[in-house]
C-alpha cells in the first residue's frame, strides 16, 4: 500500500458528518427517535400489565433467632434503592413476591438463610443479610466504617433449596471453617438462567441495535452521493480507501450520537414515568447491571471490541453499498452485515446460556473477528479470558479491517461508477481478483 493511500480521509470524515447533520430527514428521524425512546416506559409498563410482573418487594420477613437489632433495616433497604419496605418478623408459609431470612446462632457464628421467590426479592434478602453482617460486627466492637470493608468470619450463609430460589453456585460455606466462601456466586435468574447468560443477552441486545444502526447509515450515504454525482468531485483529491473510511468513521460517529439520543430519552423515560408509574420490571434489570463490577479494563475492553467490530461492519456495508445503483437496493446490500451480526449474537447467547464456557471454547470465541465483539467482553469480565487473549482477538480485528481497506483501495472507484443490477459482496471480490490479474 502506497504511504498517501488514506490521503485526504480526515476530509471526507468531517465533510460527510457535516452532511449528515444538516439533513432535514435526519433531524426529524432524530426527533421521532428520541420520542419513542421517551415513551419507553410507559410502554413497557403496559406490554407487562402495568405492575412490573409483580417483581416489586413490599414486604421482607425476618425470622430472628438472635439478639441482633432489625430497628435500623428499613432504612437501609431504602438506601439501597428497594424503596418502602416493610419488615415483619412471622414468616408466612406461602411466599409471593416477598423476600424472606432467618437467622440463628450457630456455633460458627451467626447462620443466614436467603430465600427470595423472585429475582428482586432475591436481591432485597441479599441486602438485608449484608445489613446484619454489618450489625454483627458492629456489636462485637467494629467502627461504622469499618464494617463496610470488613466480612465478619463465623457468618454462615446459606442460600433456600425451595424450588422457587435455587441455590447460586458456589454458596455453599468454605472449607476453612470460616463460614464465607471464597468461591465466586452467581445470582439465579427467575427463568433459571446463568447471571453471565442475562449479562450476554443485554449486551448483545444493546450491540445489534448500535451494529444495524451503523450499517444502515454507511449504506445509505454511499448510495446517496453515488446517485449524486458528488463522490466524482472527491474521487478527484482523495484515493478510494480513504474516500471510503472517511466515510465509514463519519457515519459510524453519526450512529453512535444517534444512539446515544436513544438511551438519553430513555433515562428521561424512567426519571419522568417512574415518579408516578411501577416501572420495577426495568428497573430490576437496570439494578442487576448496575451491580455488575465494570472495572475500567472491563469498559476498555468493551469499548475496543465493539469499535472495531463497528469498523468492520462499517468497511463492508460500505463496499456493499457501492455495488448498489440505487436506495431501492440498499436492503439487499445489509444481508451480509445482517447475516454476521444475527450470527455474532445467536453464537453469544447460545455460548452463554448453562454458564460461562469453559477456557478453550472461551478463547476461540474471543479471537474470531466479528464474533469476538459480542463474547469478548462478557468473558473477560467472568474471567474466562485473559486481556493477553482479548489483544489477540484485537489484533485479528485490525487485520480484517486492514484487508477490507486494501480490497476497497482495488474496488471501490470501479463500484462508484458501476450502474446496473446490484453486486453480492462475491462479485466484488471476483472484481478485486480481475484488477490484479490484470496487473
Amino acid at each position: 500500500m502506497k504511504p498517501d493511500a488514506f490521503t485526504g480521509t480526515g476530509k471526507v470524515f468531517r465533510f460527510t458528518l457535516a452532511q449528515m447533520l444538516k439533513s432535514k430527514a435526519n433531524r426529524r428521524a432524530l426527533i421521532i427517535v428520541f420520542l419513542i425512546a421517551l415513551l419507553s416506559s410507559p410502554l413497557f409498563s403496559l406490554i407487562q400489565g402495568g405492575s412490573g410482573s409483580g417483581s416489586s418487594v413490599s414486604v421482607i420477613y425476618v425470622q430472628n433467632q438472635t439478639s441482633l437489632s432489625l430497628n435500623g433495616l428499613r432504612d437501609y433497604l431504602a438506601e439501597e434503592g428497594f424503596g418502602d419496605v416493610t419488615v415483619k418478623t412471622d414468616l408466612p408459609e406461602d411466599l409471593k413476591n416477598e423476600a424472606a431470612l432467618r437467622l440463628a446462632r450457630t456455633a460458627a457464628g451467626l447462620q443466614v438463610e436467603i430465600i427470595g421467590s423472585t429475582e428482586r426479592s432475591y436481591y432485597a434478602a441479599e441486602a438485608a443479610a449484608s445489613y446484619l453482617r454489618r450489625q454483627l460486627l458492629l456489636e462485637a466492637g467494629v467502627s461504622q466504617e469499618d464494617t463496610k470493608l470488613l466480612q465478619p468470619a463465623g457468618t454462615d450463609i446459606v442460600y433456600a433449596s425451595d424450588p422457587v430460589s435455587p441455590a447460586p453456585q458456589g454458596a455453599a460455606p468454605a472449607a476453612d471453617g470460616s463460614g464465607i466462601s471464597d468461591e465466586p456466586t452467581e445470582v439465579p435468574s427467575e427463568s433459571g438462567l446463568s447471571g453471565a447468560y442475562t449479562v450476554q443477552l443485554g449486551f448483545s441486545v444493546l450491540l445489534i441495535m448500535i451494529s444495524m444502526i451503523s450499517v444502515s447509515f454507511v449504506i445509505r450515504s454511499v448510495i446517496e452521493e453515488k446517485t449524486s454525482k458528488l463522490v466524482d468531485l472527491l474521487l478527484v483529491s482523495v484515493k478510494p480507501g480513504a474516500l471510503l473510511l472517511g466515510k465509514v468513521l463519519a457515519s459510524l460517529l453519526y450512529s453512535l450520537l444517534y444512539f446515544s439520543l436513544m438511551l438519553c430519552g430513555a433515562v428521561l423515560s424512567l426519571k419522568i414515568f417512574g415518579l408516578f408509574m411501577d416501572l420495577s420490571g426495568v428497573t430490576d434489570y437496570l439494578s442487576n447491571i448496575l451491580k455488575l463490577d465494570l472495572a475500567p479494563d472491563v469498559l476498555l475492553v468493551l469499548l475496543v471490541s465493539s469499535l472495531l467490530g463497528l469498523l468492520i461492519f462499517g468497511i463492508l456495508s460500505g463496499l456493499s453499498g457501492a455495488g448498489c445503483s440505487s436506495v431501492e437496493e440498499s436492503g439487499g446490500a445489509m444481508s451480509l452485515c445482517m447475516l454476521l451480526i444475527m450470527g455474532g449474537y445467536m453464537v453469544s447467547i447460545f455460548s452463554m446460556i448453562t454458564g460461562v464456557p469453559e477456557s478453550g471454547t472461551a478463547t476461540v470465541l474471543s479471537i474470531i473477528p466479528v464474533l469476538s465483539m459480542f463474547t469478548a467482553p462478557t468473558l473477560y469480565m467472568y474471567g474466562a479470558v485473559s486481556i493477553g487473549t482479548i489483544a489477540i482477538g484485537w489484533l485479528a480485528e485490525l487485520v480484517l479491517a486492514f484487508l477490507l481497506i486494501l480490497l476497497a483501495g482495488r474496488v471501490y472507484s470501479s463500484l462508484i461508477i458501476y450502474k446496473g443490477k446490484r453486486l453480492g459482496f462475491g462479485q466484488i471480490l471476483r472484481l478485486a481478483a480481475g484488477k490484479e490479474a490484470g496487473k
